[in-house]
């Protein structure tokens, strides 16, 4: 039998039932959302806006590459971090 959790629907007022089976690959959100103004990366899942905002509607096998993007996502956010900035 497959958990559901309730979910706000279209409507303000009403809940949408989702089955766990939907989302087999679970969100990287750890709710530290600030993106990064040059890379467009998420600081806290490092994934872009639009992926976290189409997450729920992606496959599986999409969610999956993203997830395994992130160690490359990871070492661009830090190289450029690292990078010192040029004054004019």
């Amino acid at each position: 039998m497959a958990n559901t959790v309730a979910a706000p629907s279209s409507s303000s007022k009403s809940f949408t039932a989702i089955s766990s089976k939907t989302m087999a690959v679970k969100s990287p959100c750890i709710d530290l959302c600030a993106f990064d103004g040059k890379t467009g990366f998420c600081t806290g899942c490092l994934r872009t806006r639009e992926e976290a905002r189409g997450w729920r509607k992606m496959t599986d096998h999409r969610r999956h590459q993203i997830l395994n993007e992130k160690s490359r996502r990871q070492a661009k956010l830090d190289r450029d971090a690292a990078r010192p900035t040029r004054e004019d």
